[in-house]
Formats: C-alpha cells, sequence, structure tokens
C-alpha cells in the first residue's frame, strides 16, 4: 500500500490507516498489496476481506466474458468494472495467502537467502542477509519487481509522448538488488 513518489497529488492525511476504510468504502481502483497480509493485520479485517472479495469479484467476473486477446480491450475492460465499483487486486509475495486468492495478478518475489538483504525490524535490529541460492521460477527481489513495474510506466508514457510523466520513472534500470 503506498504511493510513488514525487509527490502524492490526492488528499492530504495525517494517517494513511484510513486506506483499509476507504477500500471498505469502495474508494480506489487499484490494491497493490506487498508483503502483508491487510486481512490480517487492519483492525477492520473481516469487512475488509469481505469487501475485496466482493470488488475483486466484480472485476474477476467482467474478465471472464471477455475472449479475445487484444491487451487494450482488456484493459478498458479492466477499467470499466473498476469504474462501476469494483478493485483490481495486485499481490506481491512470496507464497500464496488469502489475498493471492482475491488478485487479479501475483507476482512472485524472493525471500532473505535467495537475494541479497538489508533489512530493519520493528525492534531497530539491522540484517545483512546474503544471497545463498536463486530463487525459484521467475521470483524476484521486492525492489527490482518496482523497478520492472517502474520500467513499464516509463515506456508506456514514452510511447504516448508525455515526457514530463516518464521523467518521473527513470533511473530504474537496475540488474541487481
Amino acid at each position: 500500500e503506498g504511493y510513488t513518489r514525487p509527490e502524492f497529488e490526492g488528499p492530504k492525511r495525517q494517517n494513511l490507516a484510513v486506506i483499509d476504510t476507504d477500500i471498505i468504502e469502495g474508494k480506489y481502483l487499484v490494491y497493490s498489496i506487498w508483503g502483508t497480509n491487510p486481512f490480517g493485520q487492519s483492525i477492520a479485517t473481516e469487512r475488509l476481506r469481505n469487501s475485496v472479495t466482493k470488488r475483486a469479484q466484480i472485476v474477476k467476473d467482467a474478465i471472464n466474458t471477455y475472449y479475445g486477446n487484444n491487451l487494450d480491450e482488456l484493459a478498458e475492460i479492466i477499467y470499466k468494472a473498476c469504474k462501476a465499483g469494483g478493485l483490481f487486486v495486485v499481490d506481491i509475495d512470496i507464497y500464496p495467502t488469502q489475498v493471492s486468492e482475491r488478485a487479479h495478478i501475483v507476482l512472485p518475489a524472493a525471500t532473505t537467502m535467495e537475494m541479497n538483504l538489508t533489512s530493519m525490524s520493528g525492534e531497530r535490529r539491522l540484517r545483512l542477509s546474503q544471497k545463498v541460492m536463486d530463487a525459484p521460477g521467475s521470483a524476484k527481489p521486492d525492489c527490482l519487481i518496482a523497478a520492472d513495474i517502474a520500467n513499464a510506466l516509463k515506456s508506456e508514457y514514452l510511447k504516448a509522448g508525455n515526457k514530463e510523466m516518464a521523467k518521473r520513472f527513470e533511473g530504474f534500470e537496475w540488474k541487481t538488488e
């Protein structure tokens, strides 16, 4: 759950915890979940899970009506379903969860020992983990998934001739974490 820098252009809030409430109330078109389980961490767990399930199903039902292979047409169908109360769910995680069961896209993430990692816990302990094995299949470290998304957005903005937006996504040509 988050947004891309520079400045967030949406409503200014003191407490970002209201994202759960906003999702429950039908706000937002896309819910991107990285390495967490909001269904187990939200204050309104059951209401959030039920809302995401219901709203994601609207999009799944719309997708299931499409039998072509034109990605622009499919994107339009998804967009219309989201504007009609649906929610497009993207899950980035290391193993299947309740969220991935509802997701439209699941991006497999690498975990500790499958990447070089610097992490800090809630107790402020800094941990350096060295990669000792390859991640399975197409799994990647979160930072490389984010870089791939940024590069894809940059490419699409350049194709559309929007150099100003493309500039926001410069500098993500990363090869390693």
